[in-house]
């Protein structure tokens, strides 16, 4: 009986103290990992966070590349003043939050002391745009226009040209940090950065909400969502559709060490502490993106945040978890740092084509008439479109002289003529993109996706009726014409409507909401209020595992004109025909 008889090694595992302490890291197969790379000090990451403790003892000063602080109210900067060059964070408030996040990311690792961070030896970009209550958008993005070597208010035009020319320039940039935000679309700084190849991860956020976060579900940002040490969905943690990823971030009584400081004595000490959340989760994706460059650096090649994406959507980085391709709660997957750096190496063509349609969704507010978006392919292979030529009157779309001729890929100008708008709120159309894909094996896919467009005509705190909000389990037979689980009737309060439905059983569920003006006892009259979670015509299911989830927030209004750009009608989940009130 013959057979190959192959050589098998150790996988690599550092010797400090604390290192049978880091569950996280063997979870996404690092120590495989570190076999093939531990990383290059030609790989900077930056880390956008509260700053950093240069003096403790498993952060190595020699890796550290001159940082900024970026914090521009001296009252929040806690240091005694505004901008300045020291991001050394003064712990005003005892929270030590961007040196724990480093120590994740490239902890001095095998030297016996304390931990391992996931990629030992790049380099480190400490900015500061987290103060004592908290940090600016502004002050983030100048953060992030630094990370990039582009013009920012840190310094002169003159000192960013030098250290772009020393190589003093992130590769990729870490931002466990976030907010609430109403779009996907990213700041000029966050293009510009990407546009420059560097890849930008960030903290999903801790609210166990679908609602988008800034800037994890900005367009162009890797957003990481946190499992514990069985690889299930933290309770805290944040997901939907803008998710893409999943690592690490602890649940329960599993924290993740890392390098941390005490100083309510009045005297600092260096300690190690355990912590939670997506701002766990974040660093231990950057650094396996600061591993993947280290690798693909060495096969003389580079990688881009195109490439990254390609990469993540083809299923080359990740353990597929939850239900099978990408999903709400844990994106395309659990990271895995041995298949992420053995695919820094792939070559591109060998992918499957992906489309990638950005932003997800165009909202004009009342004040604006034209938006820009991008569709692209995130994979390999050939990939070409086709847009509609007739739209609705209001609606037309242009392409920008970068668009391709042939494959229809590129970025496109949507505008529209409010005079031709229906006398209503608001009015909708899902533009029909159609798709023709060629994989490496001359396999041909063909398809659309849609681009919802939604129009606001007037900016107002509005008042559509008392509402009825219902949930249906989209696992029930026949569901659409069975009665919902769930129904409740809430007021307007402050131009909004808030519900809740409690004690639901796991399951995947659909929530749409709708009034009774005739009061007929039925709520899908032409005359009522109509609206579907994430928006009218297009539900999206939701998958509940016994956990809260918070921020499902969506519009309900009067006439909300959907309409197709194609002849064929573009698949969306069917709205009831008639509900009948309790």
């Amino acid at each position: 009986d013959a057979r190959p008889n192959y050589i098998r090694h150790a996988a690599l595992q550092p010797n400090d103290a604390n290192y049978n302490s880091q569950w996280n890291l063997p979870l996404i197969n690092l120590p495989l990992a570190w076999d093939v790379t531990t990383g290059s000090a030609d790989v900077i990451v930056a880390v956008i966070d509260s700053g950093i403790l240069p003096g403790h003892p498993d952060i190595d000063a020699g890796r550290l590349v001159a940082g900024w602080d970026f914090i521009s109210d001296p009252d929040n900067a806690a240091d005694g003043d505004g901008i300045d060059g020291d991001p050394t964070d003064p712990g005003e408030s005892g929270d030590f939050h961007g040196t724990h996040v480093t120590g994740i990311i490239a902890a001095a690792t095998n030297n016996d002391v304390g931990i391992a961070g996931v990629a030992w030896n790049v380099r480190i970009m400490p900015l500061r745009a987290l103060g004592a209550t908290g940090g600016t958008d502004y002050d983030i993005e100048q953060a992030v226009l630094y990370a990039a070597g582009l013009p920012n208010d840190g310094e002169t035009a003159e000192q960013t040209a030098a250290r772009v020319a020393a190589g003093q320039v992130a590769d990729v940039i870490n931002l466990s940090l976030g907010g609430p935000t109403g779009t996907t679309v990213a700041p000029p700084a966050y293009k510009q950065a990407r546009e420059h190849g560097v890849i930008i991860v960030a903290a999903a956020g801790n609210d166990a909400s679908c609602g988008l976060s800034y800037p994890a579900s900005l367009d162009g940002v890797v957003s990481v969502s946190a499992v514990g040490p069985n690889k299930t969905a933290a309770d805290y943690s944040n997901l939907g559709p803008t998710i893409d990823l999943a690592a690490p971030g602890g649940a329960g009584a599993f924290g993740i060490l890392s390098a941390w400081a005490d100083n309510s004595p009045g005297n600092l000490v260096y300690s190690y502490s355990y912590l939670q959340g997506t701002s766990m989760a974040s660093p231990h994706v950057a650094g396996v993106a600061a591993l993947m460059k280290s690798a693909a650096l060495a096969s003389g090649r580079d990688l881009t945040p195109q490439f990254f994406d390609s990469l993540l959507a083809n299923g080359e980085l990740t353990e597929d978890l939850g239900d099978p391709g990408r999903d709400d709660i844990y994106g395309y997957g659990l990271i895995d740092a041995q298949k992420a750096v053995q695919a820094a190496t792939l070559d591109l063509p060998a992918l499957d084509p992906v489309l990638r349609i950005l932003p997800i969704s165009l909202h004009f507010e009342s004040t604006v008439d034209q938006l820009q978006f991008s569709i692209g392919n995130s994979g390999g292979g050939d990939l070409s479109v086709t847009l509609p030529d007739i739209l609705v009157p209001w609606l037309s779309i242009v392409p920008s002289a970068d668009v391709d001729a042939v494959t229809g890929l590129g970025t496109y100008f949507a505008h529209i003529n409010r005079d031709l708008l229906p006398q209503q709120p608001s009015a909708g159309a899902i533009v029909a993109v159609s798709y023709q894909a060629t994989d490496a094996q001359n396999t041909v896919t063909t398809g659309a996706a849609g681009i919802p467009i939604i129009v606001y005509r007037q900016s107002f705190p509005a008042d559509a009726g008392y509402q009825y909000v219902l949930l249906y389990n989209v696992e029930t037979s026949n569901w659409e014409d069975a009665p919902p689980l769930r129904m409740v009737g809430v007021p307007v309060a402050n131009g909004g409507y808030l519900y809740s439905f409690n004690q639901v059983p796991e399951g995947r569920y659909v929530i749409t909401a709708g009034s009774d003006l005739n009061n007929n006892d039925l709520l899908s009259d032409s005359s009522d209020a109509k609206g579907d979670y994430p928006y009218s015509g297009a539900s999206a299911e939701i998958v509940v595992g016994g956990d809260s989830i918070r921020g499902l927030d969506f519009t309900s209004g009067y006439n909300l004109l959907f309409t197709t750009g194609l002849a064929a009608e573009f698949p969306r989940n069917k709205t009831p025909a008639g509900v009948q009130k309790p």
